[in-house]
């Protein structure tokens, strides 16, 4: 009995060094994360945000936040923060009802040109003129699952958004 139970104790012993070892040796090369496709579907980005209404196209990209920088780190588990940006081109009704409640506000202030941290991908994408902000902009894109910057062109209808969870 004693014999038996020393030769288990052993076995179990040469069983987890072998496991150690294996482990120890070098882990796989992580992937680079795929190149950022541009979409241009739009139910992703009306489903998110009721107030699009009616756009009439739309270029956008999402992924990971830190990813692009770090595409070799190991993922922990748990949450993730995304990010999401679309250049959105609305009905033009819908462009001028949001000029017209909304950027006539003393508070909206001139977007730097081009709107600020549109990314690589996109700003090709992006129509050349003059885009506002405001808080009350922002606030009309509102979501629970994203906080969403928001820039409307002055003179057209382009609305650009830049989403992020955190």
């Amino acid at each position: 009995m004693l014999r038996t139970r020393r030769h288990l104790l052993g076995l179990v012993a040469v069983t987890t060094v072998v496991a150690a070892a294996s482990a120890c040796g070098n882990p796989p090369e992580a992937a680079a994360p795929p190149a950022k496709a541009l979409r241009h579907d739009l139910e992703p980005l009306t489903s998110r945000w009721p107030a699009l209404v009616q756009p009439v196209s739309a270029t956008w990209a999402a992924g990971v936040q830190g990813m692009e920088t770090t595409p070799s780190r190991i993922e922990a588990p748990g949450p993730s923060d995304y990010w999401l940006q679309a250049i959105v081109t609305l009905d033009p009704a819908v462009a001028e009802s949001l000029r017209t409640r909304i950027i006539t506000d003393p508070a909206a202030s001139a977007a730097p040109n081009p709107v600020p941290w549109l990314r690589a991908e996109l700003a090709p994408s992006l129509p050349a003129g003059e885009y506002r902000t405001s808080r009350e902009l922002d606030a009309e894109f509102v979501t629970s699952e994203f906080k969403t910057l928001v820039y409307l062109q002055v003179s057209g209808s382009v609305l650009v958004l830049a989403a992020y969870t955190s």
